[in-house]
């Protein structure tokens, strides 16, 4: 339940992060281009995320 609880706590602290990673983007833009962006500005956050991928069957699950 704790690993739950970090996740949830982990991702929506990078969820607070897509305006300004978006303010940062050209005008279009792909999912790659925006994933990449995000993780690269957050990489520590982001390592964490997917590490807790191991323990699960899916990654960044909705029902976090």
């Amino acid at each position: 339940m704790k690993d739950k609880k970090n996740s949830k706590a982990l991702f929506d602290e990078l969820e607070k992060n897509y305006p300004e990673t978006i303010a940062q983007m050209e005008d279009e833009f792909t999912s790659h281009e925006f994933i990449e962006k995000l993780s690269q500005a957050n990489q520590e956050m982001y390592v964490q995320l997917l590490a807790g991928y191991e323990k699960k069957e899916t990654a960044f699950s909705s029902s976090a």
